[in-house]
């Protein structure tokens, strides 16, 4: 409007719509598990000089399980237990105003859901020398796990392998003493690379030393070894060797007819 006389009548021009376009504030999540951190952030406000984030349980606004108010910055992160959840975040333009409230989020933590890497080994028992083949089970829930993690303990309890295995579920290594070894595997979930929450399990193999004859591994020399090693030549199925190095008598690192007849011309002179 406008006035063409101090004291006259303010005339009008048309009526001129427009809108004032307000900041909107998202709250974005990646959620966590149960034992892995869940991150927030938000996008800047240019007016705000504070922001500020609360979280509920899902449409339960009677349980606040985590709020701040203090905020500078553009994000935030903590740990929730595994379940549904509401999340909102806030801005202040002046010291004492209102908040402005951004839009509800809802999202959801998983719980951490691991397989213990329960121990196989490829043999029985084994023999100085022999290679130890270990295998263990694979987590169903992969995408939770960030490694796993071998221990091997010799006869003196002497920690000689300490180390993480990725995501591989199988490992060999060579013994050069008899006696008890400890084999210990754990499946560490993701964000957790201090062990905490890992699942873990623990198997103990017998090493014996190579006892000239004894095919079958059991810490002495009988007529069981010669059995064995007769059915082997002969091809029986499901014949299986312990130390076949054991039954090289003839020192010619292969077995056959000639290993058989020095076997049994031990076990008479015995």
């Amino acid at each position: 409007m406008y006035l063409t006389a101090e004291g006259g009548d303010w005339i009008f021009g048309d009526m001129t719509y427009f809108s004032v376009k307000t900041t909107n504030l998202i709250l974005n999540v990646n959620p966590g598990t149960d034992l892995q951190v869940t991150n927030f952030s938000w996008n800047s406000v240019p007016t705000a000089i504070k922001y500020g984030i609360r979280i509920y349980e899902a449409d339960n606004w009677d349980n606040q399980v985590y709020s701040n108010w203090n905020h500078t910055g553009y994000d935030d992160s903590i740990q929730l237990s595994s379940g549904n959840y509401m999340g909102q975040c806030m801005y202040l333009t002046t010291e004492g105003g209102d908040w402005i409230f951004g839009d509800m989020t809802y999202f959801s933590v998983k719980k951490t859901n691991l397989i213990t890497p329960t121990i196989s080994t490829d043999k029985i028992s084994y023999v100085v020398g022999d290679t130890i083949n270990i295998t263990w089970k694979a987590s169903a829930s992969s995408s939770l796990l960030s490694h796993y993690w071998l221990v091997v303990k010799d006869p003196n309890g002497t920690e000689i392998i300490g180390e993480t295995m990725g995501k591989n579920t199988s490992y060999s290594f060579t013994v050069d003493k008899a006696g008890e070894y400890t084999i210990i595997t754990y499946a560490t979930p993701l964000g957790s690379n201090s062990g905490e929450g890992s699942l873990t399990d623990t198997k103990i193999i017998s090493v014996t030393k190579s006892i000239k004859g004894d095919i079958n591994a059991d810490g002495k020399f009988n007529i069981s070894d010669a059995v064995i090693l007769q059915k082997w030549l002969v091809a029986v199925p499901n014949t299986k060797l312990a130390d076949w190095k054991a039954a090289d008598l003839c020192k010619d690192d292969r077995l056959d007819v000639f290993d058989l007849c020095l076997m049994k011309r031990m076990l008479i002179e015995k």
